[in-house]
């Protein structure tokens, strides 16, 4: 599906992006983080939340896996010196390179936020310390890192059925889906975790001619505890590793990048 980024926007429109937004920013400035500073969102998606963090904060950067996504966002997202985009993958990326390209003044930045569940797509521990490790080095001490998961195990529900529609003037969309675990003997906690999620879709437009678009699409998540995600945070060496107690917002995590002690 993310190959196929209009599709993506226009099934999730319905989401209010603006309410989240504000609510993650009060998380921020609750924390020290207010206007004047930066922040970046990894798994940015078609922007449609970095489009109002850019409204609250001096400075933006976000980035995203796919190229088709930041070309989208690139439709809705008026980037400039102090709002930027770029491709990049949260687990292997070139931390020296996003630091002398994408931040103010080459300087780490002041928050990190990924939301919607993007965390979710790492599988595996191992991984996942891997992109906490960049979230880390990307962040100054002191600052702040907001991470949104997909869905804790004691939540996950298998083979539940859900169904999302778009109905607009232009598209028609329409996906069922069906979810269950990955492995029928799983090894291991994150063997354990580890969920398929089996959309198909139904896509037609006025704007052009020809039949329905019938597609099919599998997406694989990690599915991930507090202890789980305290543990990881933790050994990378963020300090106050906690799940905010919200229920509108039930899988939300804040974590602190320590300051560095100074001898006497």
């Amino acid at each position: 599906m993310y190959h196929r980024a209009q599709i993506y926007d226009l099934l999730y429109s319905h989401k209010d992006y603006e309410a989240e937004a504000n609510h993650v920013f009060k998380v921020l400035e609750q924390r020290g983080i207010g206007s004047t500073s930066s922040l970046l969102e990894a798994g940015c998606g078609t922007c449609s939340h970095l489009r109002h963090f850019a409204k609250k904060f001096e400075y933006v950067s976000g980035f995203d896996l796919y190229d088709e996504m930041i070309q989208f966002a690139e439709t809705k997202f008026d980037v400039s010196e102090n709002r930027r985009l770029f491709k990049a993958d949260m687990i292997d990326l070139d931390v020296n390179e996003v630091l002398s390209k994408y931040t103010r003044d080459g300087k780490p930045f002041d928050a990190i936020v990924s939301l919607f569940g993007c965390v979710g797509y790492i599988l595996g521990e191992q991984r996942l310390t891997s992109a906490f490790r960049n979230f880390y080095n990307l962040v100054r001490e002191g600052g702040i890192v907001v991470i949104e998961t997909y869905m804790s195990p004691d939540d996950f529900q298998p083979d539940a059925a859900s169904m999302e529609t778009h109905d607009g003037e232009d598209f028609k969309i329409a996906r069922i889906s069906k979810s269950n675990f990955k492995y029928t003997n799983p090894q291991g906690e994150d063997e354990n975790n580890q969920v398929q999620l089996h959309f198909n879709f139904m896509v037609a437009t006025n704007l052009e001619p020809g039949d329905v678009d019938h597609f099919m699409d599998v997406h694989e998540m990690q599915l991930h505890s507090e202890q789980y995600i305290k543990r990881v945070g933790e050994a990378v060496g963020f300090t106050d590793v906690q799940l905010l107690s919200d229920e509108n917002y039930k899988n939300m995590y804040v974590m602190t990048k320590p300051e560095s002690k100074k001898l006497e």
